[in-house]
């Protein structure tokens, strides 16, 4: 993440950090580029999936997209069914936190400790405590750039969150990260930092992991090291190569 576009975006969350203000970090035009700019067309289509392949009330889409959208200040849609407005990413955190959650009940295990690759501001955390009903997952781990883990501590540090959260320097790779069961997440980041990055994770982290669920958006798969249990095309599809990926 050492592109100049990271660069700008590693500035953006600085100067929302040193404002001491959280208010309107989600509609910030830098900021947005990277993590905030799912469209109404793709919030439209997370919704319809998210009804069609889990079934959800629209109370509790609804009830976690007020959570979610209730700092940053996002852009919101009118979201057909749904019939209120809501910010497209907080959808797509619940399609992919039902995506996780349910790939973690197909392996029969007792318990999880999350670990995620690029947290973003803490959207998925947040969304996979609103689900883990069963307190299936036992810890979260954040690994990030400096500025995203202050960001993330500051955001989910306004909710209740019931599991232990940790926050962990990217520079480390992981290599402190310890716990049973570990499962590993990495949407839309794994797949864009550099080759060395990837080889520092793949040689230090992944290991480690029992089981795992990526969002891939480059052509060119990488060699996990481990037995990949499924891939398939993203929905909707985002991205011409994007994948799901569960190992």
């Amino acid at each position: 993440m050492d592109d100049p576009g990271y660069l700008k975006y590693r500035t953006a969350i600085s100067e929302c950090l040193n404002k001491d203000s959280m208010g309107n970090f989600k509609c910030n035009p830098i900021y947005t580029a990277i993590l905030e700019h799912v469209c109404q067309y793709h919030g439209i289509n997370y919704y319809n999936l998210i009804k069609r392949e889990f079934s959800l009330s629209d109370d509790v889409i609804l009830n976690f997209c007020k959570l979610n959208d209730s700092i940053g200040t996002p852009t919101k849609y009118v979201i057909p069914g749904l019939n209120e407005r809501v910010s497209p990413t907080s959808l797509r955190y619940i399609y992919h936190t039902c995506l996780i959650l349910n790939y973690i009940c197909s392996l029969n295990l007792s318990s999880v400790n999350i670990v995620e690759v690029g947290g973003g501001y803490g959207g998925l955390a947040l969304c996979m405590n609103y689900f883990n009903t069963n307190n299936i997952i036992k810890s979260y781990t954040c690994i990030d750039l400096p500025e995203a883990r202050q960001l993330q501590t500051a955001y989910l540090s306004k909710f209740s969150v019931n599991f232990p959260l940790q926050f962990v320097d990217s520079s480390t790779y992981g290599s402190d990260v310890e716990g049973e069961n570990l499962f590993l997440i990495s949407n839309y980041c794994f797949s864009e930092i550099s080759s060395l990055h990837r080889k520092g994770y793949s040689d230090t982290l992944i290991p480690k992991v029992k089981h795992g669920f990526m969002v891939w958006n480059e052509d060119n798969m990488h060699n996990f090291g481990k037995t990949l249990v499924r891939v398939e095309d993203e929905r909707p599809l985002t991205g011409t190569p994007n994948k799901f990926v569960y190992f």
